[in-house]
C-alpha cells in the first residue's frame, strides 16, 4: 500500500509543474495561473530575495492539498499546515523561530477540532482550548 501511495505521489509530481508566487492568482476560491483561465495544479514554491526557501505547497485542481510549509529567513520551519480539497484539515503547527513550538491547532473539514494549545517560551502550556465541530467548549470550573 505504501508503495502504491508513493508511486501515486511521484506520478502527480512528475505530471504537474513547479511555479512561484508571481505566476499565480486566486479568484473565485480557486488558484489560477496569472493571465490565464487555466486552473493550476502543481507545486508552489516561493523564495526570499536571498534565495532561501520561503514556502512550499501542493495545489491540486486550483485548491491547496496536503502539507504547506512556511520557513523563516533563517531556514527554520515557521509553520506547517495541512489542507484537503482546499479546506484546512489536520494538524497545524506554529514555531517560534528558535526551534520550539509556539502553538498547535487541529482542523477537520475547515472547522476547528480538538485541542488547541499555545506554549510559553519555556515549553509550558500558556493557553488551552478544546473544540468540537468548530465550537469552543466551555471549561468546567
Amino acid at each position: 500500500m505504501k508503495k502504491l501511495i508513493t508511486i501515486s505521489i511521484l506520478f502527480f509530481m512528475s505530471c504537474s509543474e513547479k511555479i512561484d508566487s508571481d505566476s499565480l492568482v486566486k479568484k473565485d476560491d480557486l488558484i489560477y495561473k496569472v493571465n490565464s483561465n487555466k486552473i493550476f495544479s502543481g507545486e508552489f514554491i516561493d523564495y526570499y530575495s536571498n534565495g532561501q526557501l520561503k514556502q512550499q505547497e501542493i495545489i491540486k485542481n486550483g485548491k491547496r492539498e496536503g502539507e504547506w510549509v512556511y520557513y523563516f529567513q533563517s531556514g527554520q520551519i515557521g509553520v506547517e499546515k495541512n489542507y484537503r480539497n482546499g479546506e484546512m484539515d489536520g494538524k497545524w503547527t506554529y514555531y517560534d523561530g528558535m526551534g520550539g513550538i509556539s502553538s498547535e491547532h487541529n482542523y477537520i473539514d475547515g472547522k476547528r477540532e480538538g485541542k488547541w494549545v499555545w506554549y510559553r517560551n519555556n515549553g509550558q502550556i500558556k493557553k488551552l482550548e478544546n473544540y468540537i465541530d468548530g465550537k469552543l467548549l466551555k471549561l468546567k470550573k
